[in-house]
């Protein structure tokens, strides 16, 4: 029997996240914080930068705690202070993409199970639909 629609969209998802996750952290430069860089703590958690503490500046140039900001991008595609998309344009229509394909299974999924008579409960529904 084929995977389940929802499973298979999760797993789409997460793998997509963590693959655009490397891809904007492949763009960054990783520092070492020293006393003479200009910024002096981190947008994100608002502590002082410690001596040899390392650090990633992001294409935009804000700079970041490398723990922080590497939690923030697991969630989030854009910087936390200008809010600069970090995805190229041609990424984000690949994602829409995928996006859509998955969405347009789920509905054929259901569809089908409905026409064969098959109960769907509401539960499952909400389920399969939480990501609008």
């Amino acid at each position: 029997m084929p995977e389940d629609p929802y499973t298979l969209f999760h797993t789409n998802i997460n793998n997509t996240s963590s693959q655009q996750n490397n891809d904007i952290l492949n763009k960054c430069k990783y520092k070492l914080f020293n006393s003479s860089c200009s910024v002096k703590e981190c947008p994100i958690s608002l502590e002082q930068f410690k001596e040899g503490e390392s650090i990633i500046e992001l294409p935009c140039k804000h700079i970041f705690n490398e723990i922080n900001i590497k939690n923030w991008l697991k969630e989030k595609t854009n910087c936390p202070v200008c809010r600069r998309d970090l995805i190229p344009k041609k990424d984000n229509s690949i994602q829409q993409y995928r996006i859509t394909h998955q969405i347009d299974t789920l509905i054929s999924f259901i569809s089908a199970r409905m026409r064969s008579g098959e109960t769907i409960e509401e539960e499952s529904i909400r389920e399969l639909f939480e990501i609008y």
